[in-house]
């Protein structure tokens, strides 16, 4: 039953120390059941990196060289401007997730192993045994894809899983790297992946896609989806800059709050 489920995530140069080992290593302790690619990129592989028998590690430059014609052709789309760094328009930066992706799933379709490709950002790491029972319930129903929604602005896409059994699945897939791979992703006022799978998750929505939101009453920019969802119950997701470079600690929350009462502001809107 178990064997349904084909993890993957990716880490860079300066993502091992600060938080893809840790993932390693709690997956190692806390997921023996799962399958797990681990991707990286642009370096060598760590000598300590734990072993274990559901755990591979891939080189992704390697084994999917379209990456490396894309980056040198974009490699101005990094988010650095006359105003300094964006993260919103640093495409090549979220693109190693959206080629490790695509690539385990081309992967699993060359082995005729059709699972849910799961994606989890590897700046998280496991705190608490996963019963694989309990995760399958998550995907009950068999949707297409499954996500962490927030309300009124895009994706949280730390967890994100497609279903390569059905064709929407898969096609959501395919043009989530399609739109970086034809350009379409420059068109966007954002070019992250969180935004454009949101955009691409809007248009599937009328071939009749299925999803099943994990998060469906997340509101806001910034609210924190995964660590409040189902997931967060076995992962902790290293939320925001401080939380990655300071050993897990997270960034203040600031709740903005109405200097006037709602009904002067409606009053003011029918003004």
């Amino acid at each position: 039953m178990y064997n349904k489920f084909a993890f993957c995530t990716s880490f860079g140069p300066t993502g091992w120390e600060k938080y893809a080992k840790k993932f390693a290593e709690t997956w190692k302790e806390f997921l023996p059941w799962a399958s797990l690619s681990m991707y990286y990129h642009d370096c060598t592989l760590p000598e300590d990196a734990p072993k274990a028998p559901n755990i591979r590690y891939v080189n992704l430059v390697e084994t999917c060289p379209e990456i490396t014609e894309w980056k040198l052709k974009n490699q101005t789309m990094n988010g650095h401007g006359q105003n300094g760094y964006n993260y919103r328009r640093d495409a090549v930066k979220f693109s190693h997730k959206v080629f490790a992706l695509a690539q385990r799933g081309r992967e699993l379709g060359n082995e005729r192993h059709l699972p849910f490709l799961v994606w989890i950002d590897a700046d998280c790491y496991a705190k608490a045994v996963v019963d694989p029972t309990e995760f399958a319930n998550i995907f009950r129903g068999e949707p297409d894809v499954v996500y962490l929604g927030r309300n009124g602005t895009y994706a949280e896409t730390s967890f994100l899983a497609f279903n390569l059994y059905t064709e929407a699945g898969r096609n959501l897939l395919n043009d989530l790297l399609e739109a970086y791979l034809s350009g379409e992703v420059f068109c966007w006022s954002e070019w992250h992946d969180g935004f454009i799978f949101s955009r691409l998750l809007t248009i599937a929505r009328w071939k009749d896609l299925r999803e099943t939101n994990l998060t469906p009453n997340v509101a806001g920019a910034g609210s924190d989806a995964f660590n409040t969802s189902i997931v967060g119950k076995w992962f902790t997701h290293l939320k925001g800059p401080v939380a990655k470079g300071e050993g897990g600690k997270q960034p203040i929350r600031i709740l903005p709050k109405d200097c006037v009462d709602h009904s002067v502001i409606h009053e003011n809107i029918k003004w």
